[in-house]
């Protein structure tokens, strides 16, 4: 089964727990199956996030305690799934403040994957 476009989705665990396994099963049009390699997540970044104001206008910003220095990879999803943006930055061990300008953005509902050292975490917010 070979895959010729990438993919991108979000699953809200409403329950997460501090460490969780995923792991997808791909299923072909001739029915035949695969599996992907197994993902480790640590949920433990959202509890020190703060991403305000909710709703934005222009400009999100995002407060976090990073527990070592590392990158951050910010990615939004639209409400289809579809990765509408993506960032990098460079986190510090410690309070780390950014700021993402959102003026690309249409109005609307979107969600904030952010994963920092295996640990991923996801909030939503809206754009004005």
């Amino acid at each position: 089964m070979g895959l010729s476009e990438d993919y991108s989705f979000i699953h809200i665990d409403n329950r997460p727990l501090e460490k969780s396994y995923y792991r997808l099963k791909l299923i072909d049009l001739d029915n035949s199956v695969e599996y992907s390699s197994i993902l480790f997540l640590e949920q433990e970044l959202s509890d020190d996030i703060a991403i305000f104001p909710n709703p934005v206008n222009n400009t999100l910003n995002l407060r976090f305690d990073a527990q070592n220095s590392s990158t951050l990879q910010i990615r939004i999803f639209n409400t289809l799934g579809q990765l509408v943006l993506e960032n990098f930055q460079d986190a510090k061990f410690g309070i780390n403040t950014f700021s993402l300008p959102l003026d690309v953005l249409s109005s609307g509902e979107y969600y904030l994957q952010l994963s920092l050292s295996n640990k991923s975490s996801v909030l939503k917010f809206t754009k004005k």
